[in-house]
């Protein structure tokens, strides 16, 4: 904040009397103070919970679904269930509450805040910390506990997956722009290593083109195209404004400064155009990535992160760059946050061991994905496995299910959208959803083993031809 001119904070303070200022002493809150500040989601997920928590005990967790946290994520208080749904899963993640205790609302002193920053009243045992809460919901559950994978997308890893959306009989877009904008998102998080948010956050306006003289002697000038990202994590403070220079580009004044770079799609009586105001959602983003990767052949899953990861990986690799440079194209607050973000895959400690020339090209080629493309590899389901997903006990039993409510429906001569508001659709609507949740989880756990097998049984075949 800029300083005052010296007159005016004179005539400021003089505006108040010292009693004003012993009151403001008397009513600080240290701890409200020096709270974490986050981001607005995330605000508004801690101040239902602690609102429910506080006047309403948990009940059935069962009956809530996770669309619920994501629209309570969302601010949509309104929604029924957000909130007891919150409640739920505080419940299920801090043990004391078994025991009944309860948060105080005054938040005063004595109380240990938990994972969450909410006081908890057990001031004579210390809180849980997260990881001993995934420890507990871990050995409950039967979860796995081996870390996931974090693939690496190389620079040729990521020329093979451009070259599958401009492959037209293997790759199909609601809009001819959404294989544009997937290529320079891919192009762009490979070289910038931005975050998927602060990439579709970006807008014209952002975007800055400039034409410089060839620093080599060419007649030809250089274009500069200069990229600010705002939309940066901020929860360790605000940081300067991530700026990237790369490729040539240009934008408009007006309302196309204010216009989003990469947008959605929308339904309209002309077709299906691309929207002027919204930005391309990350949910829509992350599929078609993921997608995009599948078809390519690349057996771990392809995400915005795998393109930060690749970024990290080479930025690091490079003399060029050193480690504080690093951190703050990552925007990371020390060294130590790029350990996640490190391969698995070490340098060539037998070459450094007995003397010898580092096999540098050999080991980049293991750790990337390009090593793994298989053509071959089952993507999807054939008619016979999504049959055999139907003949499963309980998709059978909610297939009946639903049968029933619709031929209730044309007893009573009534269409489906006619009885909406009614509870008989009510229970029509969460069948259905009920349904295709369940075949979609045994469609993935049944594709899931096909890939397994194939992964065991295929290079066999291969030898043994």
């Amino acid at each position: 904040m800029a300083p005052q001119k010296t007159d005016e904070a004179m005539a400021h303070t003089m505006q108040h009397s010292p009693e004003y200022y012993l009151q403001i002493e008397d009513n600080l809150n240290v701890l409200e103070l020096t709270r974490r500040v986050y981001r607005r989601g995330i605000e508004n997920m801690l101040s239902l919970v602690k609102k429910v928590w506080y006047y309403n005990p948990p009940r059935h967790l069962d009956q809530y679904s996770v669309r619920l946290l994501r629209l309570a994520s969302e601010g949509a208080q309104e929604q029924p269930g957000c909130a007891q749904f919150l409640a739920n899963i505080l419940k299920r993640l801090v043990p004391r509450a078994e025991a009944g205790d309860r948060l105080s609302p005054d938040g005063s002193a004595d109380q240990e805040p938990n994972a969450w920053g909410i006081p908890v009243a057990s001031p004579n045992k210390p809180s849980l910390t997260m990881i001993h809460v995934r420890q507990r919901l871990a050995i409950a559950h039967n979860l796995r506990k081996e870390k996931k994978e974090k693939p690496v997308l190389h620079t040729e890893d990521k020329f093979e997956l451009l070259k599958t959306p401009y492959t037209p009989t293997r790759t199909t877009f609601p809009h001819s722009r959404y294989r544009v904008q997937l290529a320079l998102i891919m192009q762009l998080a490979g070289i910038i290593g931005n975050r998927p948010a602060a990439l579709l956050a970006v807008r014209y306006r952002h975007i800055k083109a400039t034409l410089l003289p060839d620093p080599e002697g060419g007649e030809q000038p250089r274009v500069l195209m200069e990229i600010v990202f705002h939309h940066t994590k901020g929860y360790l403070g605000e940081k300067d404004a991530n700026e990237a220079e790369t490729a040539a580009g240009a934008s408009e004044g007006g309302k196309m400064a204010e216009r989003p770079l990469f947008r959605r799609c929308k339904n309209s009586v002309e077709g299906i155009q691309i929207s002027e105001e919204h930005a391309l959602a990350d949910t829509t983003l992350r599929p078609q990535m993921t997608n995009l990767g599948s078809i390519t052949g690349m057996e771990l899953p392809t995400g915005p992160y795998t393109f930060r990861h690749g970024n990290g990986q080479a930025l690091d690799n490079s003399s060029e760059i050193t480690d504080a440079q690093r951190n703050i194209i990552l925007q990371h607050h020390n060294s130590s946050v790029f350990q996640n973000y490190a391969s698995r895959y070490m340098p060539d400690t037998q070459a450094a061991i007995g003397g010898l020339r580092p096999q540098t090209a050999l080991i980049r080629a293991v750790s990337g994905m390009s090593r793994t493309i298989d053509p071959r590899r089952p993507r999807k389901l054939n008619l016979a496995q999504q049959a055999e997903v139907d003949r499963h006990p309980e998709v059978r039993l909610l297939h009946r299910r639903l049968k029933s409510l619709l031929q209730t429906f044309r007893d009573q001569k009534r269409s489906i959208v006619s009885m909406k508001g009614t509870l008989l659709y009510s229970h029509y609507r969460q069948t259905y959803q009920a349904l295709r949740n369940l075949r979609r989880r045994h469609e993935k756990a049944l594709l899931t083993e096909i890939k397994e097998r194939y992964k065991k049984e295929q290079p066999v075949i291969d030898i043994q031809r």
